[in-house]
């Protein structure tokens, strides 16, 4: 996710080289998940995601990208 300070509506672009099932969601710093952005089996290719963060109030939070076979959490800073 580029850049790591975010001030609204953000994109997530990623690639799969197998079938699998993708969840990519959004968390508060104390752990609460406060958005699902994709819950979905891909096929392989490259996909991207768009969430509004404008109902959502300015802090620390965490994307995590997870499938069975790979999990990957980056940390945003929300700005308004």
């Amino acid at each position: 996710i580029v850049p790591s300070i975010i001030t609204g509506r953000f994109s997530i672009q990623y690639a799969l080289p197998e079938r699998t099932n993708l969840i990519i969601s959004l968390f508060d710093r104390l752990g609460r998940r406060m958005s699902v952005l994709v819950n979905r089996t891909h096929g392989p290719g490259y996909y991207e995601a768009s969430l509004d963060l404008l109902g959502i109030p300015s802090g620390i939070y965490f994307i995590t990208l997870s499938s069975p076979s790979f999990s990957s959490t980056q940390k945003i800073t929300l700005l308004k």
